[in-house]
C-alpha cells in the first residue's frame, strides 16, 4: 500500500474546526464543513452539510483501494445534494496516518474509539435545534459500519449495498488488520474488544429498520456474509432484502436501485416499512 498524504482542503469550502478532544467537539455541536478531533496522536474526522432538511443522511465509505494517495475519505455529498436532505459523513481513521488499512470499518482502533465517537456525534442530530431521522448509508465495509451504528438509534433506518457481515470470515483480513490497528495485540484479543458479527448482533432483533441490496452475482458475499445474515434475521418484519444479479463480483448495483429506495425513503420519513413497501419489486 502507497504512502498517503493528508488533504483537507477539498473539504473545508464550508469550513473547518480542529479539536484536542471528544469532549470539546460535541460542547461545540454540528457545524457545517469539515470537524477533525485529536485522539493519541491521530485524526478522526467527520463532514457536515446541513440543508436545513427534517432528514439526515449518515455514511460511511467503502474500503479504500491500494493506489488511494489521499485521506480523509468522504462520501454521500452527491446523493445528499440530489435528495436535499442533510450530510453527516465518517472518515474510516484506520485509513490515513501510519495505519493505511483499507479498512478497518469504521471501528475503534487502538489509538482512537471510533464506537464511541461516532455514536455521541450522531446524537448531536437528536438535540432539539437539530432533531431530524436518521437515514444510514455504505456498501461493503460502509454498509457494515452502517448496520452496526444504526442500532445505537432505534428510529432510524439502514440502506446498505452487498455489506461485510462477518469481519471474522471470509475475505480473510481481519488478523492481518487488527495487529496493525491495535500494535501488541492479538487477534482474539481485538476481536473481543469490538463486534464482528452483524448476523449476531442482529439475531435477537434489532428496532431499527433495514434496506438489504445484495448483488446475487457475488459469490464471496452472497455465500459468506448475506446468507448468514439472512438466516440470523429471518421472520424479522423490519428487515427488507433486495437480491438481484448485476454482474460477477463484488460489485455496486446500478444508482438507480439504491436512489429509489432512498428517495422513498426520505418521502416516508420515519415510516420506513412503508417507504420499503416495494422495496423488492
Amino acid at each position: 500500500m502507497q504512502n498517503r498524504t493528508r488533504n483537507i482542503k477539498k473539504y473545508s469550502s464550508k469550513g473547518r474546526r480542529i479539536f484536542e478532544d471528544i469532549e470539546t467537539s460535541l460542547r461545540a455541536g454540528l457545524t457545517e464543513g469539515l470537524t477533525i478531533v485529536k485522539s493519541n496522536g491521530r485524526y478522526f474526522d467527520y463532514y457536515f452539510e446541513d440543508r436545513n432538511s427534517p432528514v439526515t443522511l449518515v455514511t460511511f465509505h467503502a474500503a479504500t483501494g491500494p493506489n488511494t494517495v489521499e485521506y480523509p475519505i468522504f462520501t454521500g455529498s452527491r446523493i445528499a445534494d440530489e435528495l436535499g436532505v442533510n450530510l453527516l459523513a465518517f472518515a474510516d481513521s484506520a485509513c490515513g496516518g501510519a495505519e493505511k488499512l483499507l479498512t478497518f470499518w469504521h471501528q475503534s482502533t487502538k489509538r482512537v474509539p471510533s464506537g464511541k465517537f461516532i455514536p455521541a456525534i450522531i446524537a448531536l442530530t437528536q438535540y432539539p435545534r437539530h432533531e431530524t431521522h436518521l437515514i444510514f448509508f455504505g456498501s461493503s465495509a460502509g454498509g457494515y459500519a452502517a448496520l452496526h451504528y444504526s442500532t445505537f438509534f432505534p428510529k432510524s433506518a439502514a440502506l446498505v449495498m452487498n455489506p461485510r457481515i462477518e469481519l471474522l470470515g471470509k475475505p480473510d483480513r481481519f488478523d492481518d488488520y487488527s495487529q496493525i490497528a491495535y500494535p501488541g495485540w492479538n487477534p482474539q484479543m481485538v476481536a473481543e474488544r469490538i463486534p464482528t458479527s452483524m448476523s449476531k448482533w442482529y439475531k435477537e432483533g434489532r428496532e431499527n429498520t433495514v434496506a438489504y441490496i445484495q448483488n446475487s452475482g457475488d459469490k464471496l458475499y452472497y455465500e459468506n456474509h448475506f446468507s448468514h445474515f439472512e438466516a440470523a434475521t429471518k421472520g424479522q418484519t423490519n428487515i427488507h432484502f433486495k437480491i438481484k444479479h448485476w454482474g460477477k463480483g463484488h460489485i455496486v448495483p446500478p444508482a438507480h436501485e439504491y436512489m429509489k429506495p432512498l428517495k422513498a425513503l426520505v418521502s416516508h420519513a420515519p415510516h420506513w416499512n412503508t417507504a420499503l413497501s416495494n422495496f423488492n419489486n
